[in-house]
């Protein structure tokens, strides 16, 4: 029977506080850094070019909407867009996306640069890439871990 006291008692865990260690901490920032490895490598490597060419072909069915628009309206007798008009706004529209494409391009070279090039990259650099990803979260998890 506990004598009274103005302590609390405490409970001894074996588990060194109930497993909130240094090495729960690691285990939790490898996770975090394959998964953000693994993000990197989707976004570089196929998000990058998919997003590119959604763009030019957003450009595209835009021009050909107001093309489709255009003739509706003349053949109804309202005021419509000509022919140069729409052209003009295409060609304002595919500077846009060539102006996207080359940031996009920036990233997948950032991309081959990290993980390899062609369609399954180099097995070296993704492997180098994850064991960055894993090593960096694992280092940060276990700082953030210690300070508690």
């Amino acid at each position: 029977m506990p004598m009274d006291s103005n302590k609390p008692l405490q409970r001894v865990s074996v588990q060194s506080n109930h497993n909130d260690t240094i090495w729960n901490g690691a285990a939790w920032g490898a996770g975090a850094g394959i998964g953000a490895a693994g993000l990197t490598y989707g976004a570089t490597m196929h998000g990058a070019r998919g997003l590119s060419n959604l763009n030019y072909k957003v450009a595209g069915n835009k021009t050909v909407r107001e093309m489709t628009r255009s003739d509706k309206l003349k053949e109804k007798g309202k005021p419509f867009m000509d022919s140069a008009g729409i052209e003009a706004i295409h060609e304002h529209r595919m500077n846009k996306a060539d102006a996207f494409s080359n940031k996009m391009g920036k990233v997948q070279k950032a991309g081959n640069f990290m993980f390899g090039e062609g369609p399954h990259g180099s097995l070296k650099r993704s492997m180098v890439a994850g064991a960055a990803g894993l090593l960096g979260g694992m280092v940060t998890g276990a700082l953030i871990d210690s300070k508690k």
